[in-house]
Order: structure tokens, then sequence, then C-alpha cells
């Protein structure tokens, strides 16, 4: 089995999860599988981040 169709299938086995999900996933984050759930987290931009700068905690 390829790949991309192992993928797929684990992404379609989470509930709510469909076709259109699944492959939009595998297109536009292609490192789902690789990396690991922070690293994820931090590419797609949901991740919190410290914004502090000098005495600028916040």
């Amino acid at each position: 089995m390829s790949e991309w169709r192992q993928r797929r299938d684990l992404l379609l086995s989470a509930k709510g999860v469909g076709n259109v999900l699944a492959y939009t996933l595998m297109s536009e984050l292609p490192e789902v599988g690789k990396l690991n759930r922070k690293e994820i987290a931090a590419l797609v931009g949901i991740a919190r981040m410290n914004r502090d700068s000098g005495s600028f905690q916040g």
C-alpha cells in the first residue's frame, strides 16, 4: 500500500474527518505524520508563543 493511501486511511479513521478534510490536510500539510503535535501546531500557527522582549512580558 502506498504511503499516501496509508496517511489517508489514518486521517479517515478519526471521527469527523471525511474525504475533503483528509485530502486538504494531505495537500496543505504533507508534514503530518512526520512531525510531532507541537511542531505541527507551530507550523499551522496555533501554538502559544511567548512575546517577551526586554522588560516586556506578555
